[in-house]
């Protein structure tokens, strides 16, 4: 394929969900067959905040501070008929203890009844009920995001700017600003500052 083939490509993708959702931000960009090069990734850096490509294994997962390639090669873990579900709940363990982004490719759920041969990127209903509510009982370790809302996120962070403009002995002002659009980068953040150990309340 050439760039401008490429480009009609992914730009047209972004017109299309732009008619049919006028009022939504389109941020991100999932490659056809999860496949990457320079090329695509330059064009879709023109109009998308990240890409999600395909292919990871067991021990890829995500970076949760990515560097401006890696936001548009974000890996996956793709989700088959025939996973496991020791291996799903396995995928989650690894990202939690390597303090990784853990995303996942799935397409549809289909009956515990339904048979076939092929092995799409599909899920049985008992196993992705089981498998939700697995990652349920780990909400306070970690965070189930939409990928737009991760990639807000940590985009907002990585951008933010954290000065302290004013201090006195009772008051500390500080400002927070970044050089994203406000119009798409509006999830909010959580800044901890530190006070005097003297102080007994903030307001």
């Amino acid at each position: 394929l050439n760039r401008a083939i490429v480009e009609q490509d992914i730009n047209e993708a972004r017109m299309i969900y732009k008619n049919v959702f006028p009022d939504e931000d389109i941020v991100t960009y999932v490659s056809p067959y999860g496949a990457v090069n320079p090329m695509a990734t330059n064009l879709m850096a023109g109009y998308h905040w990240a890409n999600r490509a395909a292919g990871a294994t067991y021990s890829q997962h995500a970076s949760i501070d990515p560097t401006e390639d890696q936001w548009f090669n974000m890996p996956c873990g793709t989700v088959k008929l025939d996973t496991p579900l020791e291996k799903l709940n396995g995928w989650i363990d690894t990202a939690l203890a390597q303090g990784n982004w853990f995303i996942e490719l799935l397409h549809g759920v289909e009956e515990d009844s339904y048979v076939t041969t092929s092995t799409s990127y599909n899920i049985y209903k008992g196993v992705c009920r089981e498998h939700f509510e697995y990652a349920a009982t780990l909400t306070d370790r970690m965070w189930n995001a939409t990928l737009e809302e991760g990639v807000k996120y940590i985009r907002e962070r990585q951008n933010a700017n954290l000065e302290v403009y004013y201090k006195d002995s009772d008051t500390i002002a500080v400002s927070l600003t970044d050089t994203l659009p406000d119009r798409v980068f509006d999830f909010p953040l959580t800044v901890k500052i530190p006070v005097p150990a003297d102080w007994t309340e903030v307001k």
